[in-house]
């Protein structure tokens, strides 16, 4: 993918905050187009603000097209698409492997900005050769 890749120069995000950005990262539509434009947070205050409860695990995502494809799918920090009670895991957006500061322990987001570069340093090291990432 690397070698027949494209060189982005600009970027556009899609909303200042943070819920919205990632649904239009993961989806690749508006933020609007899939009911989350604002940050989500409880039932009631989603609910208040005319936001889902959680990105629609249906809709087509970039990391299951990738997952799909034979790439191993990572996230590695805030995840913030779904209330916190009953939102499908991101497993269920095609992401293999994952770790969500926001349940950190001990230490909260200070701590867990040197467990995030931890584990992603790790996983970047197990698959050095390019062709690991395929299948891994």
């Amino acid at each position: 993918m690397a070698e027949e890749g494209t060189l982005f120069t600009q970027f556009y995000a899609a909303s200042g905050v943070c819920s919205p950005s990632r649904a239009a990262i993961m989806t690749g539509k508006l933020p609007g187009g899939v009911g989350i434009h604002d940050y989500l947070a409880s039932k009631e205050l989603n609910e208040r603000r005319g936001c889902v409860k959680y990105l629609d695990p249906e809709i087509p995502t970039v990391t299951r097209l990738l997952q799909e494809a034979g790439f191993a799918t990572v996230h590695f920090g805030k995840w913030h698409l779904g209330s916190p009670t009953g939102a499908p895991e991101p497993e269920q957006y095609g992401i293999d492997l994952h770790f969500d500061d926001s349940r950190s322990g001990p230490g909260g987001r200070v701590a867990s900005s040197a467990q995030i570069a931890d584990a992603t340093i790790a996983f970047m090291e197990r698959h050095q050769d390019a062709a690991s990432y395929v299948n891994a």
